[in-house]
């Protein structure tokens, strides 16, 4: 291994690309102690600059891209390319990074594995072929999910890189100096205790819950339990008003139960419900099932996907119905009852237990009665 400190490339554009070679003579490393790579806006693909350290050819160029911050910001993107001259064995890349923005020193962060950040340093392992990717300075060591704010300003230009001690090895770096996940807080509301007693137990958010679809949402996973438990509360819920869903609270709670761990919902119910959705539960766990029936042709019986004997009412929403119809035939097909619904503002048909199917059509959704 051999470490070039202090590499020097001109930012030069008028001479485009160029090239130092680090050799093994000690004049040229007495040389190198005082260079440095310097890369800021005005480096571009075309004039980009290469230095070639122990057999790997390493290229830095200046970019900008959309900062994940605010609205309106850039954040600088240094490219770097690292190419062994002659493949052949795995290698690895460690080098000093040091920012300035507007003039000023600041301290930068770089993801490094899943165990934290390295500070002012970035490390690339196991290459053996062509390696890409990006400098991407972040303000601070990662939050308990791994997560951090990118640098960034309005235009993202106003960055300069100086990139020293790059070292190339045939065995892995390890930071410097490795900025840990900072473990999450929990204020003392009924939320984020819900969140810290999922936390400690390793409860998993179900999987059906999407963040970005949820009103008011988080995309923290530490706060996501309670969220998702909310939002699960207020749909259900929500359910029992509406007069076009095609299944019923019961319904709904049943199917979407499958994927939540029962000791999360239970105690979220406990939590953050209120008595409709605990009577709710309660039916579930009892298998006290209400089915709803959207408009379509069933087969009259208990089994799975059939509608069974009795009354039922389908009610318009907004509109009337209109132009609907439906039907009770026999197991042969024959008409027992129909009837074709030219405007409407509610329907009630009961089946009979020797009846063989029921067909509606343009009539919304049947619920039991009584």
């Amino acid at each position: 291994m051999r470490v070039i400190k202090g590499l020097v490339i001109g930012l030069t554009a008028v001479l485009g690309t160029t090239i130092i070679t680090a050799c093994g003579s000690s004049s040229a490393e007495d040389e190198a102690q005082s260079r440095t790579v310097v890369v800021d806006q005005s480096v571009k693909s075309a004039n980009r600059k290469i230095v070639e350290v122990d057999g790997v050819s390493a290229s830095f160029y200046y970019s900008t891209a959309t900062a994940s911050g605010p609205m309106g910001t850039n954040r600088p993107v240094v490219h770097v390319e690292l190419e062994p001259v002659t493949p052949g064995g795995v290698k690895n890349f460690r080098a000093k990074v040091q920012v300035r923005h507007d003039g000023n020193p600041v301290d930068t962060y770089y993801s490094f594995d899943n165990k934290g950040s390295s500070k002012n340093e970035k490390i690339t392992n196991d290459f053996e072929y062509k390696m890409s990717f990006g400098l991407l300075p972040q303000v601070t060591g990662p939050r308990h999910d791994g997560s951090s704010d990118d640098f960034a300003s309005r235009t993202g230009t106003d960055f300069e890189f100086t990139i020293t001690e790059i070292e190339i090895a045939d065995t892995p770096f390890a930071p410097t100096e490795l900025v840990r996940r900072a473990l999450p807080t929990f204020a003392d509301t009924p939320e984020d205790q819900f969140n810290k007693l999922a936390y400690d137990r390793r409860w998993p958010v179900s999987k059906m819950f999407s963040p970005s679809t949820t009103s008011g949402s988080t995309t923290d996973p530490v706060r996501l339990p309670a969220t998702a438990m909310i939002s699960f509360i207020r749909q259900v819920n929500e359910r029992a008003d509406s007069k076009t869903a095609p299944t019923s609270p019961t319904q709904l709670f049943e199917d979407w139960m499958k994927s939540w761990n029962a000791d999360m919902l239970a105690k979220g119910i406990e939590v953050f419900g209120d008595d409709k959705i605990k009577e709710t539960y309660r039916r579930v766990l009892a298998g006290d099932i209400e089915r709803w029936y959207p408009s379509s042709t069933y087969i009259v019986g208990t089994g799975p996907g059939q509608i069974p004997p009795g009354t039922y009412q389908t009610t318009a929403s907004d509109r009337l119905f209109k132009d609907g119809y439906w039907e009770r035939t026999s197991v042969s097909g024959d008409i027992i009852d129909n009837n074709f619904v030219s405007s409407a503002q509610q329907v009630t048909v009961t089946i009979g237990a020797n009846d063989g199917q029921f067909t509606a059509s343009r009539l919304g959704t049947w619920k039991p009665v009584g």
